[in-house]
């Protein structure tokens, strides 16, 4: 499991953050913004273009000891989703 990764920001700077299997996701995420003086609620972190669940542990997150995560500024605009509804048919009514 991961012993520690390496957090990028936009310019480029690295910080490497000690890791244990357990650890959430959202705690490597401050950690980083903390050593970098950034506001952890105006980023999220991201793994070969993928966006990572911040509420996985590393565990469960399939990240590699010395993975590269990237920290891009989260979306605050609504995007649009889809709903789909199943309506039970009527009974004999």
């Amino acid at each position: 499991m991961a012993s520690h990764v390496f957090v990028m920001d936009s310019s480029a700077h690295r910080t490497q953050i000690k890791t244990s299997p357990r650890k959430i996701l959202r705690e490597v995420l401050e950690e980083a913004c903390t050593k970098l003086k950034l506001n952890p609620d105006d980023w999220t972190l991201k793994h070969n273009n993928r966006a990572l669940d911040l509420s996985l542990p590393i565990q469960h997150a399939r990240l590699s000891s010395g993975a590269k995560l990237e920290l891009v500024r989260s979306s605050r605009s609504p995007s649009v989703i889809s709903v789909a509804l199943q309506v039970p048919s009527p009974e004999n009514n």
